[in-house]
């Protein structure tokens, strides 16, 4: 009956054994990290559409209740409540002077 004897192991592989799940648990980190990054991008611009919205709505309401579109986002804050939050957004209502023409609307994020 003929003995087999296993060769030793080849020591160059030791390096490649702990390299390999190093890297594959990274490359998995980083997928996460990308579909989080997309995620929170798409949240931002839902608020930010949410907070157009809301101008829009104020607006309209003021429109609604008094027969003139507002001049400023400041106559909404005062008169209808409207809260929007200085820090992330910048609104801008570009009226054309004529109370009953519906003023451009502008919503910027700040980017800081």
């Amino acid at each position: 009956m003929r003995s087999f004897t296993l060769a030793p192991a080849n020591r160059g592989s030791g390096w490649l054994q702990i390299l390999l799940p190093v890297i594959t648990v990274a490359f998995a980190v980083w997928i996460v990290l990308q579909g989080l990054s997309g995620i929170d991008a798409q949240t931002e611009e839902e608020r930010l559409r949410g907070v157009e919205r809301a101008v829009i709505r104020a607006a309209v309401k003021c429109y609604a209740v008094e027969g003139q579109y507002p001049a400023s986002y400041r106559y909404l804050e005062e008169n209808y409540g409207l809260m929007v939050d200085y820090d992330k957004y910048i609104v801008h209502i570009d009226s054309s002077g004529i109370g009953n023409v519906m003023p451009n609307i502008i919503i910027q994020p700040r980017n800081f």
